[in-house]
C-alpha cells in the first residue's frame, strides 16, 4: 500500500504515512473538518472480504457507542469505492513505549497508568468488543499522563478473515487474551520502573501478585473482568500508602469525563496548564486522608460486587 487510494485520500488533507502492514497502513492527517484523525486503510484483498467486513461494521458501530477518553473517537469509517478505511479522532501524546524511553515514572504513576488501561480495556468489553492487540506499541500517552487505545479491534477483524466461517476466536477467548496482555503489559511497566532501582522491591508485592495471576487463565486468581483488575490496582495503591501518598493529581483532560483513578478523586488543578509537560515533582501531589477514605470504599464496593456476581 505505497500510494493511498485517491478517492480515500480525497476526504483527508496533510496525510503522512504512520506505520505499514502487509494488510493495512496508518496515516496521520485531517478530516474535511480539520480534525486531527488516525486513518487506517485497508488493503483491496481484505476490504472485499465478507467476514472481515462483517466485524469491521459490528465493531465500528459499537465502538461509537463506547463513552472513554481512552477509546478515541471515531470520526469516519466507510468503504471508498471497495477500499475500507477507519479514522479515529488523533490525541496528542506519544506510543507508551516511546514515553517510557524517555521518561521514568513512579510505581504509583505506573499503578495509575495501569488503572486507566484497564479501564479503557472495561469499556470495550462492556461494549462488547475486545481490543485484539494491547501492546505499549497500541497505548498512546500524553504528558499529563493520559492514556488512549489505538486500532480497537483491527486484528481481531483480520483474524476473522483468514477463518473459513468468519469466527476466529470466540468473545471470551479474545477477552481472557486481552487480560493475559493487560499482565504483559503491566510486567513491562513494572520494570521499566525498577531499571533506576537497585532493588525491585521498591515496587510492592501485589503488583507482581496481580501480573503472576493475569499470565495464567487457568488460575483460581485469573480475573475474570478487567475492572478487578483495577480494583486490585486502587488496593495496592490504598496498602502502600498511609497518610502521605504521592499521586499525580496534576493533569487536565480532554474533557470533563474522568477515567484515571487520580482524576476520580482529587479535583483538577486550576493551576495547571493544558498539554504542556509538568516536571514529575509537580506532577504529584500530597494525598488528604479523606481522600485514602474514598479509596478504600471503591475497592470495597468492587470486591462486593465482584463477589454477588
Amino acid at each position: 500500500m505505497q500510494h493511498l487510494q485517491p478517492a480515500v485520500a480525497a476526504n483527508f488533507t496533510e496525510l503522512s504515512c504512520q506505520e505499514e502492514f502487509s494488510d493495512w497502513t496508518a496515516f496521520q492527517g485531517r478530516s474535511q473538518n480539520d480534525v486531527p484523525c488516525r486513518v487506517v486503510v485497508f488493503s483491496a484483498e481484505l476490504s472485499a472480504n465478507e467476514y472481515f467486513r462483517s466485524s469491521w461494521r459490528r465493531d465500528t458501530t459499537l465502538i461509537q457507542l463506547i463513552p472513554h477518553d481512552g477509546v478515541p473517537a471515531i470520526v469516519e469509517s466507510r468503504d471508498e469505492e471497495g477500499i475500507v478505511y477507519v479514522a479515529t479522532e488523533a490525541l496528542p501524546g506519544v506510543s507508551l513505549a516511546e514515553y517510557l524511553a524517555e521518561e521514568q515514572l513512579g510505581w504509583d504513576e505506573i499503578a495509575d497508568v495501569g488503572w486507566q488501561i484497564a479501564s479503557a480495556v472495561q469499556h470495550l468489553h462492556n461494549g462488547g468488543i475486545a481490543h485484539g492487540g494491547l501492546s505499549i506499541q497500541q497505548v498512546r500517552i500524553n504528558e499529563q499522563l493520559r492514556i488512549h487505545l489505538l486500532d480497537s479491534g483491527i486484528r481481531h477483524w483480520i483474524a476473522n478473515a483468514r477463518t473459513e466461517d468468519g469466527k476466529a476466536d470466540s468473545m471470551s477467548q479474545l477477552y481472557t487474551q486481552d487480560f493475559t496482555a493487560l499482565g504483559q503489559l503491566l510486567s513491562q511497566l513494572a520494570h521499566s520502573d525498577t531499571q533506576q532501582h537497585t532493588e525491585p522491591a521498591d515496587i510492592p508485592g501485589a503488583w507482581w501478585s496481580l501480573i503472576e495471576d493475569l499470565s495464567d487463565d487457568q488460575s483460581d486468581r485469573f480475573p475474570s473482568t478487567a475492572r478487578e483488575v483495577q480494583g486490585r490496582l486502587g488496593g495496592i495503591l490504598l496498602d502502600d500508602s498511609g497518610e502521605s501518598m504521592d499521586v499525580v493529581a496534576d493533569r487536565t483532560g480532554q474533557s470533563s469525563r474522568r477515567n484515571s483513578i487520580v482524576d476520580q478523586l482529587l479535583p483538577e488543578s486550576p493551576d495547571a496548564p493544558p498539554n504542556a509537560m509538568l516536571p514529575k515533582q509537580h506532577r504529584r501531589r500530597r494525598m488528604l486522608p479523606g481522600v485514602v477514605l474514598i479509596i478504600a470504599v471503591v475497592v470495597v464496593v468492587a470486591v462486593v460486587i465482584l463477589l454477588r456476581k
